[in-house]
């Protein structure tokens, strides 16, 4: 058997698209839980219309606490998780399960799909998602990603689950597939896990996005002493983009003393070092889409400066406190599934 188990919060908006999609699946026998983190009005409504099943906790316990909530009485052999703001398509799950039911994966990851829509920032993030997780027969190490995801029970029990301390969503994946890598776990790529995300994404909602998830993986990284060049969103090119990006602002201010020759050249790197990304994530798109792309892009990366800037003082800061200071927790320690 097969849980499909979906946390919600304040998912009035998109809930419904994310449970119809999931019953489009094909190949596959399933049952579904939504799990009700706090304001969710529809879930009593939908019960009428799906098969689901509705777990509560007891209010705004944050995603990990949600997810591991959904296992509960599960004997199974696979848990898949879908994001409540994702609408799925009706290959997902069987694509998810597939290699995990062959032994070729302890866990898997899907994707975004590169479907465009009316938004150019959900379409950039689509893309950007895509491009870092859209890798056939990849083997991903100290990352996860579980707005798409299945994960074999036998080592979803082993790892304790979802670490259910941190608040909201977002670390708890960071921490997951973390702990995943260091267990011997296989987590595998699975391309054609696609998904639509249904949630939009502006400017600004963007850079928060990214400042608050960049210094999230820099924190636990640090904190669990692993490296963080193994994380798809931190290759080689990644690091240098970040630096050369900074250099442009950097250098600027002492243009009359030494010229514009480095500010010529900083630019030049910079391009070079982000020309496969762009043309992986954004090739084949109009003129103007890859224009937008290359702004945003550089923008994103001034803020993942500030991002391993801050990441790195919150765990100097946690060190110096001797742990008494924890941040992105809602809890003093963390606390493990306690099956």
């Amino acid at each position: 058997m097969i849980r499909v188990i979906v946390p919600c919060y304040n998912s009035d908006l998109t809930i419904e698209k994310c449970i119809a999609s999931i019953f489009t699946s094909k190949g596959i026998d399933f049952e579904v839980y939504v799990i009700d983190d706090g304001n969710n009005n529809r879930l009593e409504e939908l019960k009428n219309e799906y098969p689901i099943k509705v777990m509560r906790t007891s209010g705004v316990e944050g995603a990990g606490k949600a997810r591991n909530l959904g296992t509960q009485g599960f004997s199974g052999q696979v848990v898949v998780f879908i994001d409540s703001d994702v609408q799925i398509y009706e290959a997902t799950i069987a694509s998810l399960v597939k290699p995990i039911k062959e032994k070729l994966a302890d866990a898997t990851v899907g994707s975004y799909s590169k479907q465009r829509s009316l938004n150019f920032y959900d379409d950039y993030k689509s893309f950007y998602l895509a491009n870092k997780y859209n890798t056939e027969g990849r083997y991903l190490r100290n990352t996860f990603w579980s707005a798409i995801c299945s994960i074999d029970f036998k080592t979803y029990t082993i790892i304790n689950g979802f670490k259910d301390c941190y608040s909201g969503a977002g670390p708890e994946d960071i921490d997951t597939g973390v702990e995943l890598s260091l267990q011997g776990a296989r987590i595998l790529s699975v391309p054609q896990a696609m998904g639509k995300h249904l949630s939009s994404f502006n400017f600004s909602k963007l850079l928060k996005n990214d400042l608050r998830k960049g210094s999230e993986d820099i924190y636990i990284h640090l904190t669990r002493k692993v490296s963080i060049t193994c994380n798809r969103h931190v290759s080689k090119a990644d690091i240098i983009a970040v630096f050369l990006a900074w250099g442009l602002p950097l250098f600027f201010p002492l243009h009359r003393y030494i010229g514009f020759s480095p500010l010529l050249i900083c630019f030049i790197l910079y391009i070079i070092a982000r020309m496969k990304f762009i043309k992986s994530a954004f090739g084949g798109e109009d003129l103007f889409f890859i224009f937008r792309s290359c702004l945003l892009s550089y923008f994103l990366d001034l803020i993942r400066g500030i991002a391993v800037i801050k990441g790195a003082s919150l765990f100097m800061i946690e060190s110096l406190t001797s742990g008494k200071y924890r941040p992105f927790t809602k809890l003093p320690e963390i606390n493990t599934l306690g099956r």
